[in-house]
């Protein structure tokens, strides 16, 4: 019985990677989320990197802008790096949604073939 317990949390543990991407345009200084969208969005990445990280010590996580198109932390364990990344940004232009979105998926394409790949927008 201890073996079967033993395997079957060794078969939900999936590692995964995940890119958040941040959408750090213009319209994240509206206050129709307390205080405003962006910060409302640091929250959120705050709980998903925490949620990641417990649920598998080796999960990675990444970060980047859909504004500017920069990816702030690799993929990592830290959730501090993730974390200390996502203060500095600030909102900047237009979004560009689906060059974003082509960035996060090469940033996930040689992971190995063991790990789910997510991109979170």
């Amino acid at each position: 019985n201890e073996y079967k317990s033993y395997l079957r949390k060794a078969v939900t543990m999936v590692l995964e990677s995940t890119v958040i991407c941040i959408d750090n345009s213009e319209f994240m200084r509206n206050g129709d989320f307390v205080p405003t969208r962006l910060l409302a969005q640091q929250d959120a990445v705050n709980m998903l990197c925490t949620s990641k990280t417990r649920s598998n010590p080796e999960n990675t996580v990444a970060l980047m802008t859909l504004s500017n198109l920069k990816v702030l932390s690799t993929l990592t364990t830290e959730v501090a790096k993730v974390m200390s990344s996502l203060h500095q940004i600030e909102p900047e232009g237009e979004i560009h949604f689906l060059t974003g979105l082509k960035i996060a998926h090469l940033a996930l394409k040689h992971r190995f073939l063991s790990v789910t790949i997510i991109i979170l927008i």
